[in-house]
């Protein structure tokens, strides 16, 4: 029995590479998903007419229409380690929201956004053990903020953010060769809230925005099972069989996880009526303060250290033409855009390269379909961390709509 629990903890590399979501890109933030090839193409300081900020909320008071989005994302994520590798393919709907304008007093937001999520079910095989894990579920967030501007120059912006949701995991581990087949079953409910401050200062022909997120804490209630039967028998046989109980274990942790401030910087220059491009800077926070000690019931609960993080995102884009004579191919919008990104798990850096096309829809141009193409690594500089390569689509909607008092903006 020692050998196999000291097998098991060796294995814990397999279980929870990637900190607490496995593979770096099953757990990633799906806003800074959608954030990340927004920045990389259009940028945060952009004062755009098809979508708003999730982030520089500052700005959102500066567009020129009601805007409702909603965006669908779809993504294949490779991960290797050594010998072991595992595919994963996953589709989501990260942001549905609505920012509505006011002439008079300013704007205000609401947006559902997933922060994580993981309905995935993914293997590991080489020759010494074998892995199957299941995730489900996930975090969600409730987004609220207000934007005001002092004559469409200078801007401020304030957002509350409500956090909530539950993510389960589900580990079958087995030592090849060996009799013992060990399950594990944990779920997590989070909660929490947060808040955000933002500015932007209209410089023509340059745009600069700032944001900034205190530090907060996310409640985490985590209930554990473990068993450990032989493979050969059944789930019913397992249990009926008193002889094997003692090798259940159970356990509840509560915790109260403190999460890094963040901080941006998103610049825009306009280079001519219709182009522009985007430069977009992020810094968050890490140390010993913010690690986090993850749930295992063998032995010690390893540490998950987060370290500080940064983004670094440029773009360029052109906007299409507003003649209604022009051709459908000169209306629309192109953008492309590069990124480099240190995430604060496992010392794992990220390249990615992103491409955008923009359909204007009906004849005033009142609904809009943009479609972003990336692809991209990300590659860990520890020995039991994960390399990924990764690919996928992102498509927005967007609706406008003059609701409230109609504005005269810059183009």
């Amino acid at each position: 029995m020692k050998t196999l629990w000291k097998s098991i903890m060796l294995g814990q590399s397999i279980l929870w590479a990637g900190s607490v979501y496995g593979p770096v890109g099953v757990g990633q933030s799906l806003e800074d998903r959608f954030g990340s090839q927004q920045s990389m193409q259009s940028g945060e300081a952009f004062v755009s007419k098809t979508d708003f900020s999730l982030k520089n909320h500052a700005r959102n008071s500066l567009n020129s229409h009601t805007t409702f989005i909603g965006v669908l994302d779809w993504r294949s994520d490779l991960a290797t380690q050594g010998d072991k590798s595992t595919a994963a393919s996953t589709i989501n709907i990260p942001l549905v929201g609505i920012n509505f304008l006011s002439e008079d007093y300013g704007s205000l937001g609401l947006a559902y956004v997933q922060k994580t999520t993981k309905d995935i079910e993914y293997s590991f095989s080489s020759t010494k053990d074998t892995l199957g894990a299941i995730y489900s579920g996930g975090l969600t967030e409730i987004q609220a903020s207000y934007a005001w501007d002092y004559y469409e120059m200078i801007s401020v912006g304030f957002a509350g953010h409500l956090k909530m949701g539950t993510e389960k995991r589900n580990f079958d581990f087995l030592n090849v060769g060996d009799p013992w087949t060990n399950e594990v079953f944990d779920a997590t409910r989070s909660s929490g809230y947060q808040f955000s401050f933002s500015s932007q200062i209209e410089l023509a022909p340059f745009a600069i925005g700032v944001r900034f997120q205190p530090s907060y804490e996310l409640t985490r209630e985590t209930e554990s099972f473990w068993v450990l039967k032989r493979s050969a028998d059944s789930t019913a046989q397992y249990f009926a069989d008193t002889g094997y109980q003692d090798t259940v274990k159970t356990n509840t942790t509560t915790t109260d996880l403190k999460r890094p401030w963040n901080a941006g910087l998103y610049l825009s220059y306009k280079m001519t009526k219709h182009q522009r491009l985007a430069l977009d800077a992020e810094y968050s926070a890490g140390g010993d303060e913010y690690n986090i000690s993850q749930v295992i019931l063998l032995g010690e609960n390893p540490i998950t250290k987060v370290n500080p993080a940064y983004f670094v995102g440029m773009g360029w884009s052109t906007l299409g033409s507003k003649r209604s004579f022009a051709s459908y191919f000169k209306k629309m919008s192109y953008k492309i855009g590069l990124s480099h990104k240190q995430l604060a798990y496992q010392e794992v850096k990220e390249s990615t390269l992103a491409g955008g096309l923009g359909f204007p829809l009906g004849r005033r141009g009142s609904s809009y379909i943009e479609t972003s193409f990336f692809g991209g690594i990300r590659k860990s500089e520890l020995s039991s961390g994960m390399d990924e390569t990764f690919y996928g689509v992102q498509v927005q909607l967007s609706g406008l709509a003059k609701w409230g008092q109609s504005r005269r903006r810059r183009r």
